[in-house]
């Protein structure tokens, strides 16, 4: 792996109350597509709401205007170019901790406008959306594509929609429906040819899909995987799956296409506790736990793994 100096980027605790005002923290940084800009998630106690500002890692200062009045920090953002980014925006009430109405949005990282709601609640679908129904929008590698994912209310049962980004910048955003509603989606990811899903009702029959973006027919890819999978993730074509076997995180790779799985050869004693995609590094970077080691981290090419040093 490689080895980086840690850098301290924002020091909440000495920070310009331009950024940082009374009461407030860093919610979460995501990075752009280069990693040239990072977008910094700013919550307050006691409120849901939150506003973003954006981090240059050249000059480790903060650029542009402050955008306020957003909402659901735990899902994050989703970069669609280092100037252009999705994020959520919803009704806030009971003073920010009840929310509905959710919509996704396009923001401008340079000037800081909010677009009208592009997915969500209120937004033209093939079907009738409700004020409960929770938005998320990935972006396919290519930056071309986004995918949308309706969650009705607290239950896991999802319908998924696909845009091209010209379709998303006319007067009416046009989505078409990719698959009949899924049941249970437990982890998905993007891949060029479709978007992956894992679903598991809990009858312990997990499968693994492919949704074409042209909206054909689902592909089912894997059917039968050893234990019980829970994570899944594509790194260029190969895909891994994360699955629990006898108490312990064991880790797969096949490809997004299909094809023979074949197990990844982890440390002895160790387990699988989380996966990230190092765009920057074009890595599989794997969270390793085990009663005899710490936490620590591997880099995964293929089904072989090395130890990647991970500052702090």
């Amino acid at each position: 792996g490689r080895t980086a100096a840690e850098r301290m980027l924002v020091n909440a605790e000495k920070s310009d109350p331009d950024i940082l005002q009374q009461g407030e923290y860093i919610a979460f940084g995501h990075p752009s597509p280069s990693g040239r800009w990072v977008a910094v998630g700013i919550g307050r106690a006691g409120s849901e709401l939150f506003a973003m500002r954006f981090l240059d890692m050249r000059s480790l200062s903060f650029s542009g205007p402050r955008v306020d009045g957003m909402s659901m920090p735990g899902r994050g953002v989703e970069w669609l170019s280092d100037d252009e980014l999705f994020a959520y925006r919803a009704n806030d009430i009971n003073g920010g901790r009840v929310f509905k109405q959710v919509r996704v949005h396009l923001i401008d990282r340079r000037t800081g406008s909010v677009s009208a709601p592009l997915f969500g609640h209120g937004v033209p679908l093939a079907d009738d959306t409700t004020e409960d129904d929770i938005p998320r929008v990935r972006v396919t590698a290519d930056r071309r594509t986004v995918i949308g994912f309706l969650r009705r209310g607290v239950s896991r049962s999802q319908r998924v929609f696909v845009s091209s980004v010209a379709g998303l910048r006319g007067p009416s955003p046009r989505w078409t429906r990719l698959a009949p509603e899924l049941s249970d989606i437990v982890d998905d990811d993007v891949a060029a040819s479709g978007l992956v899903v894992l679903c598991d009702d809990g009858k312990g029959e997990p499968r693994i899909l492919r949704l074409p973006y042209d909206g054909t027919a689902a592909i089912e890819l894997y059917s039968r995987v050893n234990g019980s999978p829970f994570s899944l993730l594509v790194a260029g074509d190969v895909l891994y799956i994360a699955s629990r076997e006898a108490g312990a995180g064991a880790l797969y790779a096949g490809t997004p296409h299909g094809g023979p799985l074949r197990p990844v050869a982890l440390p002895p004693g160790t387990s699988v506790a989380n996966m990230v995609d190092d765009r920057f590094g074009r890595r599989l970077l794997v969270q390793v736990e085990g009663w005899t080691v710490s936490p620590r981290w591997l880099s995964v090419k293929g089904t072989k793994a090395a130890p990647a040093t991970i500052p702090g």
